[in-house]
């Protein structure tokens, strides 16, 4: 029987001789059945099912809870109380039947805040750092300024195409059915293209305040999760880590499934200045591949 089923029985006043029912305007009648149990003893049912397991609608307490996953079997984890007298816990579980992953919740976060830790840049290399992401940003700016220059020359060749078609059929030369179909095709080209266009401009004119802003917020990850409110928290935990994390009991800690690519980077960076003084070569294009914008 399932715990939640057994908490219901518990709760069901028939068993000590009642009847409730909508019908009856959810009034308590004395029923003619033989009650299993007397009414003294079901109250303290209540008591006891009371100091048990609390389900929280408000789930300010837990904003880990659907970003974090069972390592074991990669359900999302959700929170929960636990009630006793004078004191509550607070625990993420595991909802899968038999698998049995419980942590209590504040080991939980201060896991994620060290998580959040290791993207922090140390104060001796932070202008390094941002020198070198400058560099790395504007090598990107440049692979998008050819393929946007590409882009653009074929949307010109394309439009050039489809006035051609339009003139040739304002003058007769080709039938309504074949122009029909060939500008609708060339037209078509043309939104495609502009979509591209528009994933791949971006404006760079600054990429030293962008550098600047992007480590001085990796190096504060732990610290602005940790003094904000709950949407603070969830939205910082969705821009670090679009995916989400994995639990893992056993090794007690949080292994990331997808990490924002900046502060990835930033992150492989920050490794490197740590033993500068043996690497006079830094390889900016080993650190980071090319990414579509997201």
């Amino acid at each position: 029987m399932p715990l939640k089923h057994l908490n219901k029985l518990l709760k069901n006043p028939f068993y000590c001789g009642l009847i409730i029912h909508p019908r009856m305007n959810n009034k308590r009648i004395i029923g003619n059945h033989e009650a299993l149990i007397d009414e003294e003893t079901f109250i303290r049912a209540q008591g006891y099912a009371h100091t048990g397991y609390e389900q929280i609608k408000d789930a300010v307490d837990f904003p880990l809870k659907r970003h974090v996953y069972c390592a074991v079997c990669g359900s999302a984890m959700s929170g929960y109380v636990r009630v006793r007298p004078k004191h509550r816990y607070l625990y993420y579980k595991c909802n899968t039947h038999g698998c049995g992953v419980n942590v209590q919740a504040e080991h939980l976060h201060s896991l994620y805040m060290d998580l959040l830790s290791e993207y922090a840049v140390a104060e001796e290399n932070i202008q390094n750092v941002q020198n070198r992401l400058k560099k790395l940003l504007q090598q990107h700016h440049d692979k998008k300024s050819k393929i946007v220059a590409v882009i653009k020359n074929e949307i010109a060749e394309l439009q050039q195409k489809a006035d051609v078609v339009e003139y040739r059929y304002a003058l007769g030369e080709i039938p309504e059915s074949s122009y029909r179909v060939a500008i609708e095709k060339l037209r078509q080209s043309i939104s495609d293209n502009e979509q591209k266009l528009k994933l791949h401009e971006s404006n760079f004119s600054n990429t030293l305040r962008i550098a600047h802003q992007a480590v001085l917020m990796s190096c504060q990850l732990a610290s602005y999760w940790k003094e904000g409110d709950f949407k603070e928290r969830q939205k910082l935990q969705k821009f670090a880590f679009p995916m989400g994390i994995k639990y893992d009991k056993e090794k007690g800690i949080s292994r990331t499934l997808c990490v924002n690519e900046v502060f990835r980077v930033i992150r492989s960076i920050s490794d490197d200045c740590k033993d500068i003084e043996t690497k006079s070569d830094f390889d900016l294009s080993s650190k980071s591949p090319y990414v579509e914008k997201r």
